[in-house]
């Protein structure tokens, strides 16, 4: 569930620029980023247990961000059917003090300027004008969704003759969705869904207090939040008929058009905020769906 979230900050270039270097040193101070990173927050079981369950829920219910952010973000914050018992106690263990970090690789945290606009009515309803300030966030659930994919990549490997499947590579190991073995990995990839939700927020959370230090004027408000690397149940038409399909997406978020009665009261008639993140310092953009 690595996914890009866009924090709207009310301010603008000539804001920034005095405050640049200061401004990255504390953000980077207090939001740990690389490989094996971890922060100051550590779960102890019960409340591993309860992330894994409850997302950037459980994330606020803690005092990290406010309920007017899980508004803004896919799934209202939550992923529901999430299986705890289903993450091995070794992927727990890598997550257990690594909540409120970056990672490595491609994931960033970003504050960005605003350097073109195409469609002025969609970027005024989403809060966004040319020369103004947003933050973009790029993480996921760090080692525990890690450990988890390694984990059924092998069982699911090794199953696959039981099943009957022949496996042209062992990257495309699988199972059949209603088996033991399926329905065990959905548990634990929702778990890992909601702990990539819950780690954002927390990062939210840290970024908001930087800002609050450095720039006591800005007001980060969450315009929204969405995955990129996730497999959900969902309904679509195929041939002329409703069927629900469990959709994976590698590198691909949902773009719900307007209307759709996924998306919050605020953004329904625009549409949802497609975020796509830049990678190793490209741009990124923010697009939306329009009506056909």
């Amino acid at each position: 569930s690595c996914g890009v979230r866009c924090l709207l900050t009310g301010l603008r270039r000539e804001d920034i620029l005095p405050i640049q270097k200061t401004l990255a040193k504390t953000l980077f101070e207090h939001i740990p980023a690389g490989m094996g990173s971890t922060g100051h927050i550590r779960l102890n079981e019960t409340n591993m247990e309860a992330m894994l369950c409850g997302g950037a829920l459980w994330a606020v219910q803690q005092g990290w961000g406010t309920s007017a952010d899980l508004m803004r973000i896919e799934e209202q914050g939550r992923m529901l059917h999430a299986k705890p018992k289903f993450v091995s106690d070794k992927a727990k263990r890598r997550q257990r003090e690594e909540m409120g970090t970056l990672g490595s690789g491609n994931h960033y945290l970003e504050v960005q300027e605003i350097t073109a606009i195409h469609d002025a009515l969609t970027a005024q309803a989403f809060g966004l004008e040319l020369g103004s300030i947003v933050v973009m966030v790029h993480s996921g659930s760090r080692g525990m969704g890690h450990q988890i994919g390694t984990e059924f990549l092998r069982s699911m490997a090794e199953a696959a003759p039981g099943f009957g499947l022949l496996l042209p590579d062992r990257e495309l190991a699988c199972a059949p969705i209603h088996s033991d073995l399926g329905q065990a990995y959905l548990g634990a990839m929702r778990a890992a869904i909601n702990c990539a939700l819950a780690n954002r927020q927390i990062i939210t959370h840290l970024i908001r207090q930087v800002f609050a230090d450095v720039l006591p004027a800005a007001h980060l408000s969450l315009l929204y939040d969405v995955s990129h690397n996730t497999c959900k149940q969902e309904m679509h038409t195929v041939l002329g008929r409703q069927r629900a399909l469990f959709v994976h997406r590698k590198g691909a978020t949902r773009a719900w058009g307007p209307g759709h009665p996924d998306l919050p009261e605020a953004l329904r008639e625009v549409g949802q905020p497609v975020l796509i993140g830049g990678s190793m310092g490209t741009d990124s953009y923010i697009l939306e769906i329009g009506r056909a």
